[in-house]
């Protein structure tokens, strides 16, 4: 369970991180979410950018549920 948090922390320090930069354009799918890096970057890095990237989209879609709801 410890090394669950610890990688839920890192998601959410990603994602924090990624607030604070440009907006992405919203889009649907796996493919269409790929980015080419311009520097080579780790492949543990680049796993865990599409892990957040894929969490950021679930908590978007729940929101909506719940907002929709109301």
């Amino acid at each position: 369970m410890k090394h669950i948090k610890a990688y839920m922390n890192k998601i959410d320090a990603m994602l924090a991180s990624n607030k604070t930069s440009s907006p992405k354009k919203k889009s649907f799918g796996f493919a269409s979410s790929k980015e080419k890096p311009a520097e080579e970057t780790k492949r543990e890095d680049m796993n865990m950018k599409i892990i957040a990237d894929v969490v950021q989209g679930i908590r978007q879609a729940r929101e909506e549920l719940v907002n929709a709801k109301s």
